[in-house]
Formats: C-alpha cells, sequence, structure tokens
C-alpha cells in the first residue's frame, strides 16, 4: 500500500494504491490521522488504484468518517 496525502484548494486528498489489509489498516489509519489534524475542510480518498481493500480497511475508513 502507498498513499500520498496533500492539501488541495482546502480539501485533504488522499491518493491510495495498492491493497489494504489487516497487515497495514493500522498504517494507513495512522497516515489519515497524522494528516487530518490539522485539516479543517474536507477529506477525499481516492481509491481509483486501490486493488484490494478488506474489512479492517473498510473500518479506518468509517472511524474516520465518525
Amino acid at each position: 500500500m502507498q498513499t500520498h496525502i496533500e492539501p488541495h484548494d482546502g480539501t485533504l486528498v488522499a491518493v491510495v494504491e495498492g491493497r489494504i489489509d489487516g497487515a497495514n489498516a493500522m498504517e494507513f489509519q495512522r497516515a489519515l490521522h497524522t494528516n487530518l489534524g490539522e485539516n479543517k475542510g474536507p477529506l477525499v480518498i481516492d481509491c481509483a488504484n486501490l486493488t484490494h481493500i478488506s474489512s479492517a480497511g473498510l473500518r479506518v475508513i468509517l472511524m474516520i468518517a465518525k
């Protein structure tokens, strides 16, 4: 999994590539939390190049949404 997170016109854009599964879901969560700390705008997760996401990865997205 590779995650690139950059601000773009007030929106935080996270581009995710590869696989998100139980082995790297916590790494994905840490990357999002680290960058969300100072961001007050919306978050967009670009999954166009994501080849697989397990329930652990979906859980991270749901937790971030709350």
